[in-house]
Parts: C-alpha cells; structure tokens; sequence
C-alpha cells in the first residue's frame, strides 16, 4: 500500500500523508454505506439518500486523493530542484497512486465528475 510507503520526513510528505488518510477513510466509508442497505427491498427514499451519500464520500475521496498526488509532485520537484535522487520508496508508490486513479475513475466516475449540493430543509 503506497500509504505505508511514504516517510514522515518532510511537511510535504507529512501532508500528502494526511490527505491519503482522509481519502482511504472516505473510501471504507462509502462501501460501508453502499452495504448498508438493501438495495432491492429499500423504498426509493432511502436509495436516493444513501446514493447522495456516496456522491459526497466518492467526491471527497477523490478531492482529498487529488491534494495529496499535488504534495507528493510538489516534494518530488522540490527533491528534483536540490539535485537528489529518487527514493526507493517513490516508484512503488508512483505505480500505486496511478493504479488508484484509475480505479477510482473507473468506478466512481459519475460521482467525482459531478458533486449534488446538499440542501438543509427546516
């Protein structure tokens, strides 16, 4: 797993970790919300207010994943600029994090190409 991979031994690193962090809970989270019902049997209430709960978990885990791909790039090029060499740990991760992406757009595409507002009634 490309998390256990990463060293805290930069803020960029720490923050990129911190951000993969709320993106893998937002990720347990929606398929644990995606099973807590029963999909054939629940009235069409709950289905659309569960599937605008995963709208938003999806949405943000993609966010949160987003921010912490911009960290990793941002210490890679900081590593780059002070003429360093990789770490062993960067390619594994790299190939870890693509993977991720692309499956995350495979199966959430709908929910991170588009966020539903939530609306508070009183």
């Amino acid at each position: 797993m490309a998390f256990k991979q990463i060293p805290d031994t930069h803020y960029l690193l720490k923050a990129a970790k911190k951000h993969l962090a709320i993106a893998i809970n937002n990720a347990k989270q929606y398929e644990s919300t995606w099973h807590s019902i029963i999909w054939i049997n629940s009235n069409t209430q709950t289905k659309r207010r569960v599937l605008e709960e995963l709208n938003h978990l999806a949405f943000d885990c993609y966010t949160h994943f987003l921010i912490a791909v911009d960290y990793l790039n941002e210490y890679a090029l900081l590593m780059n600029e002070q003429g360093k060499t990789t770490a062993k740990w960067w390619s594994e991760v790299s190939i870890n994090l693509s993977l991720a992406h692309t499956s995350i757009h495979r199966e959430n595409e709908r929910e991170i190409s588009a966020r539903q507002l939530r609306l508070f009634l009183n």
